[in-house]
């Protein structure tokens, strides 16, 4: 699987139905998905919404309720609750959820174990995948500077990556 990506050195507008969304200059956006936890395929129906790639961030994905039940339209209510995360001093409770990469006409599982966390307020401003999904689901993820593209990808069978 491939996903190739564009970013800009100056913001930009994504849309998501009707809503604009600015996006900050050097943000990567990638387009997700989320389904219940114990779905292996992808209805046609399942709504796919933009996110920020953001390889600092050290756990899986990060989403607002607001964000959750307007884009994936999923209840927190209909999610099972795995545990808590802390950042920065703000707790919000991690839930069991499938998180699916999205591509024109691809989409890619991600493994998210430890399970993703939902916040209450207006943080993130868009939801964020971290490099413990990308890791876990075991993908590269490849940015090439001269051309502000990038590429998310599982490695060739070939791949040696020294």
């Amino acid at each position: 699987m491939k996903f190739p990506l564009q970013y800009a050195s100056e913001k930009s507008i994504v849309k998501v139905g009707n809503q604009s969304i600015e996006v900050k200059a050097y943000q990567i956006v990638l387009w997700m998905s989320i389904s219940g936890p114990a779905t292996t395929s992808l209805s046609v129906k399942v709504l796919k919404f933009p996110a920020i790639l953001d390889t600092g961030t050290t756990h899986n994905f990060f989403l607002t309720v607001d964000q959750l039940q307007r884009w994936a339209r999923i209840p927190v209510s209909g999610l099972k609750q795995k545990g808590n995360i802390r950042l920065q001093g703000t707790k919000a409770p991690l839930f069991d959820a499938t998180l699916w990469l999205r591509g024109e006409e691809e989409e890619y599982w991600l493994t998210t174990n430890d399970g993703i966390a939902v916040f209450e307020g207006d943080w993130p401003r868009l939801p964020i995948l971290g490099l413990r999904a990308l890791t876990n689901s075991e993908l590269q993820v490849l940015i090439y500077g001269n051309t502000k593209r990038a590429i998310v990808r599982t490695p060739p069978p070939w791949y040696w990556p020294f």
